[in-house]
């Protein structure tokens, strides 16, 4: 109770409001990555104050989460009477139970609070859970584990009467394979997950509904180009192609419209037979919009909240953003390509409100606020 208590609270253990890419969503990852190792790289240039003249962690370690806090903790005064192979082991079992207790913990938040305040907190400890174990000397050591998974085959050919039980006894027993455990790239790896997470699910929340719209038109725009020239292949020349409808310019100028405004309640589509798709997550869910610059805001907000480090929360935001602009471009080149002259007015309606988006994302882009 005392450690999901403090779990949800902010800056120094969680925090309040919340919420939950395009095909540059690799880009963003791989940028995000190779910045973390950045990160970690001068996490173990710099040793924590834990190891700085003391042997126990700072005193900041008060209000972090109770897990992490205990286990840094006992991680530094067994450091120093520890004889150093135990300790690895001793240090890796730890951290491995560390991490399991902060993802425990950022699931119930998760359900409380909403999946960015989640996210955040698993980042926030996760990167200081590794910036404290990064000077300590654990070495990665291989754990001896018994394989069953031959077992399967053994007992069939057993019963089927395959197989005698002389053979069965000889070949029937489990083998020992070795594991490798390395809680470094361990926490590298989970941390690069819930990063990635992070930034395709909020790029989802922003932008999300408008993504799943463009992608459904694009797919009925080349399937009526295919039926407009008679054939299965690609269309011809721009003047055969399929263009979009008063309807569907209609459907993606509420849709801006909503994302220039604050407080508007989307209205959740009826599909009982399937889940349908989006370009971000996967998933299609009934939404509140509180306009994009107020999304980007709370998303803003919140990153200086849990992370208070220019650089990680530009590493997350940037990505986010990244997708925002692509969906934008998206629609752009969609219309330009295959507007209607008869629809032209609707068209610049829409235009001239992509272009008040955009220059809210750049505004965000260049001032964090």
């Amino acid at each position: 109770g005392e450690e999901e208590g403090r779990a949800g609270e902010g800056g120094s253990g969680g925090g309040r409001g919340g919420g939950g890419g395009a095909s540059g969503d690799a880009k963003g990852s791989s940028g995000t990555a190779e910045a973390m190792e950045e990160e970690a790289k001068e996490a173990e240039a710099k040793p924590p104050a834990a190891l700085q003249g003391r042997s126990s962690p700072s005193a900041a370690a008060a209000l972090w989460f109770p897990t992490l806090g205990k286990t840094v903790s006992c991680l530094f005064r067994l450091h120093e009477c520890v004889e150093p192979g135990a300790f690895s082991q001793l240090a890796q079992e730890a951290i491995i139970m560390c991490t399991h207790s902060l993802r425990g913990a950022s699931q119930r938040i998760d359900a409380k609070q909403g999946r960015l305040h989640a996210q955040l907190f698993l980042v926030k400890y996760l990167l200081i859970l590794r910036s404290q174990v990064s000077v300590l000397n654990i070495s990665r050591h291989h754990l001896n584990q018994l394989d069953f998974s031959h077992m399967t085959d053994v007992i069939s050919n057993l019963v089927g009467g395959k197989m005698s039980i002389e053979s069965f006894l000889r070949d029937g027993t489990p083998s020992i394979v070795k594991r490798e455990v390395n809680s470094k790239k361990m926490l590298e790896s989970q941390l690069k997950t819930t990063c990635e997470h992070l930034i395709t699910q909020q790029s989802d929340v922003l932008v999300g509904d408008l993504a799943y719209t463009l992608q459904e038109l694009q797919e009925k725009l080349e399937r009526g180009d295919k039926v407009q020239k008679g054939t299965g292949d690609a269309p011809g020349p721009a003047e055969a192609k399929q263009k979009v409808t008063g309807e569907q310019l209609e459907a993606i100028h509420k849709i801006l419209r909503s994302m220039l405004q604050k407080g508007v309640e989307k209205k959740k589509k009826a599909k009982p037979t399937a889940t349908p798709r989006t370009r971000l997550t996967g998933t299609k869910k009934s939404t509140k919009s509180d306009g994009l610059r107020q999304g980007l805001a709370v998303i803003v907000a919140n990153l200086r909240l849990y992370l208070a480090n220019g650089r990680m929360e530009a590493m997350l935001l940037d990505p986010i953003l990244g997708n925002v602009k692509r969906v934008f471009e998206t629609a752009r080149g969609i219309l330009n390509a295959r507007i209607d002259q008869s629809s032209s007015e609707k068209g610049k309606e829409i235009m001239s409100s992509l272009l008040q988006l955009e220059s809210e994302v750049l505004m965000i882009q260049s001032t964090g606020q």
